[in-house]
């Protein structure tokens, strides 16, 4: 998992870049860039489809109701792509619907834009670019690149390589669980990474929404999601693994959280949970399978906001997932657990100002302390969730 410190550096970069004028990058939207380039193809997935689930219980007012945009397949002949965040550069500047993020917060670095034939790496054949901002943790490979790849595999397209910007053992084993060959991945090293293919695939983001990104969580389109959950899930039950010493209760521990969003007295809390059949878990100790499964085993799951929670997408319908929030409040899980018809409820464990994730990109450094915050958790809270079970 990214470390905490990193995600920091990386939130504030995000409002460094806010002080550019959005001048200073080419940013050209898709329609443009087809009128202008008749070689690209452009292949239609879906159609702009409506979505709606449940208010968001802590935050009553936060956006739970939009539009998916459109979803496509972009084929870019001696496409170029640049950087480890996977950047398409065409007529020196970028594709509006491609970039991660709301217009005017984008995480672009400066010398993006600058190509050097003499460092361009020529690949023949066909390479499908699944690399984005946020591709290195947990969450956002399960819900956003395994969905890029979903609509590839949906939609029976071949290539012949696979450029992803990490090589984490997670990816190894979700690559083996899908059936990629390792031999065929491309990582690239670093933001001046640049490849020109014979073709580029280039999939939709899947967090495409007409609200944006003002609020501090994503939308991923749902057929998309339950495609990846299916076929992890499938996946993952060709392995044969002894799970009896699984508990069907779950607290999630942060312990592995890099000091991020650390409960301070987790230990205090697991021992007033475990008398109610509770096992604690550190879901870096398991492997991907076991994790996969834990999750679809569970009818019960306590845990503090994080990246493991990803997970929520393995659970069965009925299974009860509380999430404990302080400072940091996202809206992810809540979301995939609307999708997998898990019973969810969330807790806010201090008494903030929630509304501030509505529009939290307004403020960087505040929005950093969120992420890194360390806290106890009053006991009565826990003896308050106890009593529900």
């Amino acid at each position: 998992m990214i470390k905490g410190a990193q995600i920091l550096v990386i939130i504030l970069s995000i409002f460094i870049l806010k002080s550019f004028s959005c001048s200073n990058f080419k940013i050209t939207p898709l329609q443009k860039i087809l009128a202008q380039h008749p070689e690209l193809i452009y292949q239609k997935v879906y159609h702009e489809i409506p979505f709606e689930i449940p208010p968001f219980p802590i935050i009553p007012s936060m956006p739970h109701k939009g539009i998916f945009k459109e979803l496509f397949i972009l084929h870019i002949p001696n496409g170029i792509m640049k950087s480890y965040d996977g950047h398409i550069i065409i007529d020196d500047g970028f594709i509006e619907e491609l970039v991660w993020g709301d217009n005017n917060l984008r995480l672009i670095p400066q010398n993006t834009q600058e190509i050097n034939p003499l460092n361009t790496i020529q690949i023949p054949g066909k390479v499908l670019v699944l690399s984005q901002i946020g591709s290195m943790n947990y969450c956002h490979w399960i819900l956003e690149i395994l969905g890029r790849l979903a609509i590839i595999e949906m939609n029976n397209i071949e290539y012949d390589w696979i450029c992803v910007s990490d090589n984490k053992p997670f990816i190894k084993k979700i690559f083996e669980l899908w059936g990629i060959d390792p031999a065929i991945v491309i990582n690239p090293i670093d933001q001046n990474f640049t490849i020109q293919a014979e073709t580029l695939i280039i999939p939709s983001l899947v967090t495409r929404t007409d609200l944006g990104h003002k609020h501090f969580g994503n939308f991923v389109h749902s057929n998309i999601t339950l495609y990846t959950r299916n076929k992890l899930l499938n996946a993952a039950n060709q392995y044969t693994i002894d799970t009896s010493h699984f508990s069907k209760r779950i607290f999630l521990s942060r312990k592995d959280g890099y000091n991020s969003r650390r409960i301070l007295n987790e230990d205090e809390i697991f021992t007033a949970l475990e008398p109610y059949g509770f096992k604690q878990y550190i879901l870096n100790n398991l492997s991907l399978i076991e994790q996969i499964k834990l999750f679809n085993n569970a009818e019960i799951i306590i845990g503090e906001h994080g990246a493991g929670m990803a997970n929520t997408l393995f659970c069965e319908p009925g299974c009860k997932i509380i999430e404990l929030f302080h400072h940091f409040i996202p809206i992810d899980f809540w979301y995939i657990s609307s999708l997998v018809g898990a019973n969810y409820t969330s807790i806010n464990t201090l008494n903030i100002d929630a509304d501030f994730f509505k529009d939290c990109q307004q403020d960087g450094i505040r929005l950093g302390r969120a992420f890194n915050a360390q806290v106890t958790i009053p006991l009565n809270i826990i003896y308050e969730i106890i009593k529900t079970l």
